[in-house]
């Protein structure tokens, strides 16, 4: 069973043997990478290799790694060199920052470990304070041998911070706790030395790190800008010519492979330019915060210098924080420093490159495409035409280039944006490309519709995708102002309105085309920042792969092909606001005190309070039992209706008991039925008594009640 790493030996070792090649064995394992990609057929990735498969595999790729003057592998070249020198760079720094960390520790072990082994305790202090002294010069040299000058200056700093006499209690604390200390002493120290540099009364072999950085960062700035320029009047030309040669009849078009040619120099030159871009972003990085840095440290020194001017002591709680703080942005400054040099050797290393194969452009091209000066949308209504690379066909190709054929016999005036309202499904303004195909449809943000338009990061570094898919790998760069598309939690820009068009229509296609592009032109992938769809291919997998440090192989048993098991990745995007509202709000807090009051003795009442439970006679296994019954339902009888009559009632009144003796009974009756009163029985009873009747009179009234 062949491993990747035993692959990769071959291919170095075939390369230099017959073609006189030194390759290296990143280069060797990416060109691996990408033949076995681009022929999936031939060397299936799921599978183990024969030894058969293993000699054309290496044979392919030595063939392919001794091809003379071709822009495709010198690109490849370039990806390769800038990663390998960046990542070298990077690791030596490290690897010195460990080296002088590790002697360090070291140096604070041995104090920590120090016994007194029967000697006095005074030369157990002079031994320990020896230690504590190499390890501060050590230290604040970085690893670098210190003169004469340097250890009496460390010494005198030793002396005024950490005394002799505090070696006693210093050996009573925890080996911790001294470790701690002792990198507490040696930022200060530091701290004291820069000051003294500040004052001009010490500091000898500090320099201004601020300056220095400063002087580095702008020649490197300069020397990126020369090659810059250079290279980008070069990708101006090419793109000038190519757009001018596909607006050309299919007949007057220069030949397939001469224009295959000058677009893989474009993506040389682009290539050059974004790698040149990226040093000159961190240039301009390293002296923006270079400058932060040189303020703050300038403001520290000034206070120290205010608080110990004129004074013959002053406190330790106030000068040594700030001599911390001194000692932490000179570290600081001083690392940039190191950055910042370290990337004249990776520019040094992409130099090489700047005409490291030949450019084929005819001077008269470039004059006829110079003074032709298309529109964007002009190149644009070719992107529908059949390119001279064989594409990718989906189904409704043919209708679609049918309707707008026909549209164009038609000699339809509409406008590129009504074009482009019709093919995104009601993308226009108003809309914003939302549609009943819902969120995956792409969405087109005009510069007037967000305020942070233009920090909006850019699919593909800024190429049209378009122009890509449909004109076989050509790089040209989207206009942002034309809009810029969001599709999927990422955002694309284009070409012209046509591409725009063309991507509303149909990404789903567009990004399909792209990637079968991308796989036959695998110097695409690192440039439009593919990894996440060809990660066997990803540059820093091949320099692992290089080192032997990825597995080879499928193991017995075990999941993974021949060239290692993919990496799991997750492409996730959000979306969040640009303000946000913070609410200090504590639902727990309480302005009145009585209630603060009462709930503190509840609580405290709480710790006095107990709840228990007891298992009694009557409740073992016992239960709760419900019945069910159908209560009566309420009923009524139906009656007539209550009637009261009122009938005449008769009553009898003797009237004159009391009268005289020779009285005698009257009846008088009413016969009309009506009401007699007291005063009408009165009157008849006196109207009796004179006419010499009797007194006492009987009165039959009939009463209605």
């Amino acid at each position: 069973m062949e491993d990747i790493p035993s692959v990769v030996a071959k291919i170095v070792e075939s390369a230099k043997a017959e073609a006189c090649l030194d390759v290296k064995p990143a280069l060797a394992a990416f060109v691996a990478r990408t033949v076995v990609l681009e022929a999936p057929e031939e060397f299936p990735p799921d599978q183990q290799l024969t030894e058969r498969d293993v000699v054309a595999l290496v044979k392919r790729c030595v063939a392919r790694l001794a091809e003379a003057d071709s822009p495709q592998m010198e690109t490849l070249r370039m990806q390769v060199e800038f990663e390998s020198v960046f990542k070298a760079t990077e690791e030596h720094l490290a690897a010195k920052a460990a080296e002088v960390a590790g002697r360090i520790a070291a140096l604070k072990n041995a104090v920590v470990s120090i016994e007194a082994n029967g000697g006095s305790e005074f030369e157990l202090i002079n031994n320990v304070y020896r230690q504590v002294y190499q390890l501060l010069v050590f230290a604040t040299c970085d690893g670098q041998e210190a003169d004469l000058a340097v250890e009496r200056e460390v010494a005198a700093a030793l002396e005024s911070v950490f005394p002799k006499i505090g070696v006693k209690a210093f050996r009573s604390l925890d080996h911790e706790v001294q470790k701690q200390q002792m990198d507490e002493l040696i930022s200060i120290v530091k701290g004291i030395r820069v000051f003294n540099w500040h004052l001009g009364k010490g500091g000898v072999g500090l320099e201004d790190t601020a300056e220095l950085v400063r002087r580095s960062a702008d020649q490197l700035l300069t020397n990126v800008r020369v090659e810059h320029k250079a290279a980008e009047s070069l990708r101006k030309d090419f793109e000038s010519v190519l757009v001018y040669v596909h607006r050309l009849p299919a007949g007057e078009r220069p030949p397939v492979a001469d224009m295959q040619r000058w677009r893989q120099e474009l993506c040389n030159r682009q290539q050059y330019l974004a790698f040149l871009s990226s040093l000159e972003e961190e240039a301009k990085q390293s002296l923006e915060l270079i400058g932060k840095m040189d303020d703050e440290l300038v403001d520290v020194l000034e206070s120290l210098t205010s608080l110990v001017k004129m004074r013959a002591s002053v406190p330790k709680d106030q000068v040594y924080p700030k001599f911390d703080l001194v000692a932490e942005i000179r570290a600081e400054m001083d690392a940039e420093l190191k950055l910042i040099r370290s990337r004249h050797q990776v520019l040094a290393a992409l130099q090489a490159f700047s005409s490291s194969c030949s450019f084929t452009l005819d001077p008269k091209l470039v004059g006829l495409a110079d003074s032709s000066e298309p529109a964007r949308d002009d190149f644009g209504d070719v992107l529908s035409e059949a390119s001279e690379a064989p594409e990718t066909k989906f189904e409704g190709d043919e209708e679609e280039e049918g309707k707008e054929a026909e549209d164009e016999s038609k000699g339809s005036d509409r406008s590129s944006g009504e074009r482009r309202s019709k093919k995104s499904g009601g993308g226009g303004h108003g809309s914003e490309g939302k549609s009943a195909g819902g969120d995956d449809r792409p969405k087109l943000i005009e510069p007037r519709d967000s305020t942070e338009f233009m920090s909006l990061p850019l699919q593909f570094q800024g190429f049209c995708p378009v122009t890509v898919a449909r004109r076989n790998g050509l790089l040209l760069a989207g206009d942002p102002n034309l809009g810029v598309v969001q599709w999927r939690g990422t955002h694309q820009v284009f070409y012209s309105e046509e591409a725009m068009a063309v991507f509303l229509a149909a990404p789903e296609r567009i990004m399909s085309e792209l990637l079968s592009v991308t796989r036959a032109q695998p110097e695409l992938i690192q440039l439009l920042e593919l990894h996440e769809h060809f990660p066997e291919t990803a540059m820093q997998s091949s320099m692992s792969m290089a080192r032997g440090l990825r597995g080879a192989g499928r193991q017995q048993g075990g999941q993974g092909g021949q060239y290692g098991a993919k990496s799991a990745k997750v492409d996730a995007a959000t979306e969040t606001p640009t303000h946000f509202v913070e609410k200090h709000i504590d639902p727990s807090y309480e302005w009145n005190e009585w209630a603060l009051r009462r709930r503190a003795l509840q609580l405290v009442n709480l710790r006095n309070a107990r709840t228990s439970s007891t298992q009694t006679v009557k409740s073992h296994f016992r239960r709760e039992n419900e019945s069910q019954v159908y209560l009566p339902r309420e009923s009524g009888t139906q009656t007539g209706l209550s009637k009261a009559t009122n009938p005449p009632r008769q009553h009898q009144y003797v009237v004159g008991l009391r009268g005289l003796a020779s009285s005698k009974f009257v009846r008088y009756r009413d016969g009309s039925g009506a009401q007699v009163s007291a005063e009408e029985v009165q009157s008849a009873a006196r109207s009796a008594a004179n006419s010499g009747g009797p007194r006492s009179t009987v009165v039959n009234l009939t009463l209605e009640l």
